[in-house]
């Protein structure tokens, strides 16, 4: 875990907190704050993993990226992830490139490369190259889907076969 003495720059540049204004009851974007856990509950405590990996219970990751993201719940804002393992996970014109979660929400302007999720809602202007999913709601069209994957692979199996025949 993160103690109060440490300084961790990467974690600064890549995990924006968000922090409720005093008297105008905004969001104010703190990315550039220093980080200090010394009064924070375990809920709020990150975790360094390795140079743009985080592991902690919530992740809101605005304009910025990551390698890893290890959390029970993850929102993404402009700013996109290679690998996410969440329960929950909202991506809002922002992209991930794999993803293992329970529930996850595709926005407008956003997209994933491969997901596999229990529930996924792709909503209008959001994309999705492979899902794999036990349910889906909302404008799911992934480019790719199961049947077709299988197809391409099948396709491509008797193409090398063939084309191992006539080398020889």
């Amino acid at each position: 875990m993160v103690h109060e003495n440490e300084t961790v720059e990467h974690m600064e540049q890549v995990a924006a907190t968000e922090v409720t204004g005093a008297n105008t009851g905004t969001d104010v974007d703190d990315a550039d704050a220093p980080i200090d856990t010394a009064a924070e509950s375990s809920e709020r405590q990150i975790q360094a993993v390795g140079p743009g990996d985080i592991r902690a219970e919530e992740v809101n990751l605005s304009q910025g990226g990551a390698n890893l993201i290890e959390a029970k719940k993850v929102s993404i804002t402009q700013g996109g992830a290679a690998i996410v393992r969440a329960e929950e996970i909202t991506v809002n014109q922002g992209g991930i490139a794999l993803a293992r979660t329970r529930n996850l929400t595709v926005a407008e302007g956003a997209s994933s490369l491969l997901v596999v999720a229990d529930r996924a809602t792709v909503e209008d202007g959001g994309s999705v190259l492979l899902l794999v999913a036990g349910s889906s709601a909302g404008d799911v069209r992934p480019v790719l889907d199961l049947r077709s994957a299988l197809a391409l692979g099948a396709g491509f199996a008797l193409v090398v076969s063939l084309l191992r025949r006539a080398l020889r």
